[in-house]
């Protein structure tokens, strides 16, 4: 009889034993559980901290190549613009030069700019190309105008320039000058755009 109760106690203290080891596996389970979910949390959070900051690199390197494809076109278009208008003026060039190539409208042309300034020209002096001195010379006898002409390099195409240090004016007729001030026109007033 001892023996089985013995083994009464022993089945008892066996079965809280069991009990008892149940508990603390399903302690341990609920433990490992509440760890890998608190892990896994964790691990989702930095792993959409990580998807932001990629897609943040990537939104700013896609920006940056934009940016920079917007600068290479604009460039371009700049410098295709700048080649037609230096195509444009230089065809202009060309019927400049044609123009002073025609001596009678050329003459005329200079003794119109002459007559339309209300100046007293004796008081100083002219400038023009080397070229056009025998033609302004002829010019100012028939008008009359006893006034210096020197040649100035600096004058590509035409025209004349008159200098009055007593009056304190320069008058500018030269066909460079026109030219300068429709090409700064043309670029800033034009409207043209690529």
């Amino acid at each position: 009889m001892a023996d089985k109760e013995n083994r009464t106690i022993e089945d008892d203290v066996n079965a809280n034993a069991d009990l008892l080891i149940e508990r603390i596996n399903s302690e341990i389970q609920y433990i490992k559980d509440k760890e890998i979910a608190a892990f896994k949390a964790e691990l989702h959070d930095k792993i959409e901290e990580y998807k932001e900051n990629e897609l943040g690199a990537l939104r700013a390197k896609v920006a940056s190549a934009q940016s920079q494809a917007k600068i290479n076109s604009q460039r371009s278009l700049l410098k295709l613009r700048q080649e037609l208008v230096g195509s444009l003026f230089d065809k202009v060039k060309v019927k400049i030069a044609n123009f002073t190539n025609n001596k009678e409208d050329y003459r005329q042309y200079l003794v119109a700019k002459i007559q339309q300034n209300a100046v007293n020209y004796e008081t100083g002096f002219f400038t023009v190309r080397n070229v056009d001195l025998p033609i302004l010379k002829e010019i100012l006898s028939e008008l009359q105008i006893n006034s210096e002409i020197k040649t100035d390099e600096s004058i590509e195409f035409g025209g004349f320039k008159f200098h009055s240090l007593k009056e304190n004016i320069l008058i500018d007729e030269t066909l460079d000058s026109s030219l300068n001030d429709q090409k700064a026109w043309f670029q800033n007033e034009s409207g043209f755009i690529i």
